[in-house]
């Protein structure tokens, strides 16, 4: 993702954080404009407290604790700059074969007990944790109709 943002947008700063010690592992792109953090969101901020245009979170609540899910969200959405657009796509839990095998794979990869949202229980979450964020789109991405999307927009006041 990291790549094609820094592609589309080639004079944007992108910034990758991920708690991992494998944060960029995957990069391929020039470099330029991009930068990789091992850290939290909550510590990055602490040290960077500058917002952004956009903040993408791309698979990563279904491995925040539900209990600690609200907090998260509240911080990744202080990070979005008026009239800015947080983008968060995550799994959701359905009863198919593509999500059985998503959850098996989570769990025996990261050692993680996942717990993946429907639809509804994401757009709520948001809804409660930022209600100053308006959702400006919910959509699904191929191949599997679990990716969901949900953009939400700050207002530019």
């Amino acid at each position: 993702m990291i790549e094609r943002l820094s592609a589309w947008f080639p004079d944007a700063a992108v910034t990758g954080i991920d708690v991992t010690n494998r944060v960029g592992r995957l990069y391929r792109g020039a470099g330029i404009n991009v930068s990789f953090y091992q850290t939290s969101i909550e510590d990055y901020r602490a040290c960077h407290p500058e917002v952004f245009d956009l903040v993408l979170v791309c698979d990563v609540l279904h491995h925040v604790p539900r209990s600690a899910r609200e907090d998260f969200i509240r911080v990744v959405g202080a990070a979005v700059r008026p009239g800015g657009f947080l983008v968060i796509k995550d799994w959701e839990r359905s009863r198919n074969l593509a999500h059985l095998l998503a959850l098996i794979s989570d769990r025996v990869l990261t050692g993680d007990a996942v717990q993946c949202m429907s639809e509804w229980e994401l757009i709520s979450l948001c809804a409660s944790a930022l209600p100053e964020l308006r959702q400006a789109c919910l959509f699904r991405l191929p191949p599997h109709p679990n990716n969901l999307g949900l953009v939400l927009q700050r207002s530019s006041s």
